[in-house]
């Protein structure tokens, strides 16, 4: 290492270093970050059932009341010391909102966090009186990446088995929707079922 070697502070080989030491006040994804607190509003407003779009509008309304209460603030304190006043900066839009892709990016962080509990949850669950699967194409769509200004899906549908009251006991991203992609997801569900003591006796299938 030289005299002139820079090291960005987020490096992963300094963070390592005071990991468990101190709390971190941002999260690193794979090319961006955020602030903890963002992480949070994001995280918990999505929990909520907010869609991308509504946690934009609510975070942009928020950073301008806090805007608001800095301007408010600031003309208060001109009234008093009017000599040292200058004009207050008019509020910009223009960056003050998170990007989509950062939105996506909290939110699925937060999911491979909790992954282990959601499976095990998802264990735990169980039908008495009958069983519902089907195959579902939009939330699929979303799923995949941008190439040459194109999006290519990385799966076709989402299989999903629910309980009688709307539950979902287990599901599989597949490519298709032949049997043969799905008979794992219905053999462990039956399984699970088998080893809790249940017998559906009504089994649904959406064709």
């Amino acid at each position: 290492m030289t005299e002139d070697t820079q090291i960005i502070a987020h490096d992963p080989s300094i963070l390592s270093q005071v990991k468990g030491l101190l709390p971190l006040p941002f999260v690193l994804f794979h090319k961006s970050g955020v602030t903890n607190e963002l992480h949070r509003f994001i995280i918990s407003h999505a929990n909520a059932g907010l869609t991308i779009s509504e946690i934009q509008t609510i975070w942009l309304q928020t950073m301008y009341d806090a805007y608001g209460s800095r301007r408010e603030a600031y003309i208060s304190e001109c009234n008093k010391n009017s000599h040292i006043c200058t004009s207050f900066p008019e509020f910009e839009q223009r960056f003050q909102q998170p990007g989509e892709t950062i939105i996506a990016s909290c939110i699925a962080r937060n999911y491979f966090e909790k992954e282990h509990l959601y499976t095990k949850r998802m264990c735990q669950m169980t039908a008495t009186k009958w069983l519902s699967c089907d195959h579902t194409f939009k939330a699929s769509a979303n799923i995949g990446f941008w190439f040459n200004k194109r999006w290519v899906k990385l799966y076709d549908t989402l299989f999903i088995v629910l309980d009688e009251e709307g539950n979902v006991l287990s599901w599989k991203l597949c490519k298709g929707t032949k049997f043969s992609s799905i008979a794992n997801v219905l053999q462990l569900v039956k399984d699970r079922l088998d080893n809790q003591g249940q017998k559906p006796t009504i089994f649904f299938v959406d064709n």
